[in-house]
């Protein structure tokens, strides 16, 4: 049975391919006695990061008090949530965005640095300590076009040979 996910642009990926083992949490069962770790550790896996925020002891639990909730700036790096993907009954894709303005920070574990210095940068962004981060599910057609190709044929057309040996 194929299983599907789908990202915040809409795209729907594969979350296991045919013949890979599915990953289950392990248990305090299985874990009594058990000198080299205690609990299943899923962290940075393709569903989310839970186990790196600093609300993961109180997950899936249920707040009594609404005055004793933690707000909700303090997970970890204040990043949005993830966008809703639903489709209507035509087929179309219904996207909702996070509209909270308490955000402060684009930078997720979905989210790679990429560096300049291709032809559509400006000098900006050839300085090496720059850095740009986009999601790792998106593409441009600048990234790695300055290692694309850098000449054409053999590494050399001089074979090695001694200078006073070569011709011409």
């Amino acid at each position: 049975q194929l299983v599907y996910d789908t990202l915040p642009n809409g795209k729907v990926l594969l979350k296991r391919l045919p013949g890979q083992l599915e990953k289950v949490a392990i248990d305090e069962e299985e874990t009594f006695l058990r000198q080299n770790f205690t609990k299943s550790d899923n962290k940075n896996f393709r569903d989310g990061d839970l186990g790196s925020t600093r609300l993961f002891s109180r997950f899936g639990e249920e707040e009594e008090d609404s005055e004793n909730a933690r707000p909700e700036t303090t997970t970890m790096y204040d990043a949005p949530t993830h966008p809703k993907v639903t489709v209507d009954e035509d087929g179309n894709l219904v996207r909702t965005k996070d509209k909270s303005n308490k955000r402060t920070s684009l930078i997720t574990d979905e989210v790679r640095v990429y560096k300049g210095g291709s032809w559509k940068d400006r000098a900006y962004w050839l300085d090496p300590a720059q850095r740009r981060y986009m999601p790792q599910y998106l593409a441009t057609d600048h990234i790695g076009f300055r290692c694309a190709m850098t000449r054409l044929g053999s590494k050399s057309k001089v074979k090695k040979t001694a200078r006073h040996k070569r011709k011409g």
